[in-house]
């Protein structure tokens, strides 16, 4: 209650304890879905990722506003990845071609820069990006595998 009364942290900090408690009821009926004012009769699902419920048509679009939000984010993480590799090695172009094996140390280094590693106390300033850039990375490496896999395999190979 430190908040002003009015204040847009105050009312997103009670919408975010609304919707927990929402979700953690569990039994689908809320005090007020996400967007609407409250209607006993309609059927509301609950977005297992902010814990509000939403009328089937309003999740559709909030799950896929989401989807937007966490591709961008990601697009962010590793565009500064590999900015911060480029400053340490002027022969990587591309993410793709940053993802061989020999660049392994090179984005050891290039996180701990961007997430700002302090070897004296061995604390990283940022460390949500430190693990959150090592889940991306896994998947753009799963990604560069499937794509070269379909180049291979479009050539044929005759006996």
């Amino acid at each position: 209650m430190s908040k002003e009364v009015k204040s847009k942290e105050r009312r997103q900090l009670f919408d975010n304890l609304r919707r927990k408690g929402n979700f953690l009821a569990g039994d689908g009926k809320c005090f007020k879905a996400v967007g609407q004012t409250y209607v006993p009769d309609r059927t509301l699902l609950p977005c297992d990722n902010c814990m509000g419920y939403f009328s089937s048509k309003l999740l559709r679009t909030h799950r896929e506003k989401l989807f937007v939000n966490v591709t961008s984010r990601k697009m962010r993480e590793l565009s500064k990845i590999l900015v911060e590799m480029r400053k340490l090695d002027k022969s990587i172009n591309t993410l793709f071609s940053a993802l061989q094996p020999k660049y392994f140390d090179l984005f050891v280094e290039a996180t701990k820069l961007v997430a700002k590693y302090d070897p004296e106390k061995d604390v990283y300033n940022s460390p949500t990006f430190a693990m959150n850039i090592g889940t991306s990375l896994k998947q753009c490496c799963e990604l560069a595998i499937s794509m070269a896999y379909k180049k291979t395999s479009s050539i044929s190979f005759s006996c």
